[in-house]
């Protein structure tokens, strides 16, 4: 295999006759016994641990990462130094808000800008019942079903 890296726009944000938009559920239609990965980082220390477990992993597959616009100078996503310099490339990161575990009725698997968008509302509506987990990679799910707080 390969290390390919294909860094994609992906969105309503790419319209328009000079613009692209990739389509994700295309290209997790083409994924098939880990072949390739697809991910869909949400925060600057996330798209650095990806970029660097591709480049020093063993077993080498195309990454597709589908990225939008909108998250460049959005003011929540951001890391910190300690989770660039400390972290690692989550497939999934959990809650990030203080919630009374049974108060919540739904849990919300979301990606990217949806899961910003999510949480904005949920501030600003003042909503407790509704808990989100961001996904980072859109096939791989932690084999203990469980996701780390962030």
């Amino acid at each position: 295999m390969c290390g390919l890296v294909m860094l994609l726009p992906h969105g309503y944000e790419g319209q328009g006759p000079e613009h692209s938009s990739a389509r994700l559920e295309r290209y997790l239609q083409l994924c098939a016994e880990q072949n390739m990965q697809v991910c869909v980082p949400s925060t600057p220390a996330q798209v650095y641990h990806m970029l660097r477990r591709q480049a020093l992993r063993g077993m080498r597959r195309p990454l597709v990462v589908m990225s939008p616009k909108s998250l460049l100078r959005h003011p929540l996503a951001v890391s910190s130094l300690d989770e660039l310099a400390n972290g690692t490339f989550l497939p999934a990161i959990g809650e990030v808000d203080d919630l009374d575990p049974k108060a919540v009725k739904r849990v919300v698997l979301c990606s990217g800008k949806v899961y910003y968008d999510l949480l904005e509302q949920r501030r600003k509506n003042d909503q407790k019942r509704c808990r989100y987990r961001a996904r980072r990679a859109a096939l791989s799910v932690p084999a203990s079903g469980r996701y780390r707080k962030r």
